[in-house]
């Protein structure tokens, strides 16, 4: 007995939840409707994530037409070598700058403001001094 045609059934997994999710918008642009358990079924297991991968399930009656679609996709797709990409020069490194990328004016601005916090110290000391 085959089932139902409208009992969901796994048609792959994917790596990652974006991955899922991709291939669900591939599936719903050609009219076939899938599904995939968002993060929180998946992370709220008591399994390791990586031994339960993210499945995307489509109705019995739509999985031949499915793994076709996801099939012409994966042929379509192109697999970039970034070996052999040119990223271009790496940036310049200003050798007079600080390492840890302070400058002067942070110095003079952390003076300031202990300054400002000893003098509203003491204005309240003295203040409070005057008080019987």
């Amino acid at each position: 007995m085959p089932g139902d045609p409208d009992d969901l059934v796994v048609l792959t997994s994917a790596a990652s939840e974006l991955q899922a999710g991709l291939w669900i918008s591939v599936l719903e642009s050609h009219g076939i409707r899938g599904v995939s358990p968002g993060s929180a079924a998946t992370t709220l297991r008591w399994e390791v994530g990586s031994t339960d991968p993210y499945r995307l399930f489509v109705r019995r009656a739509d999985v031949d037409r499915a793994r076709e679609v996801l099939d012409n996709q994966r042929s379509d797709s192109i697999d970039i070598d970034w070996n052999e990409v040119d990223v271009g020069e790496s940036a310049e490194v200003d050798e007079a700058a600080p390492p840890d990328g302070s400058s002067p004016f942070v110095m003079l601005g952390l003076v300031l403001v202990c300054l400002v916090l000893v003098l509203g110290a003491v204005i309240v000391a003295l203040s409070w001094g005057g008080v019987p």
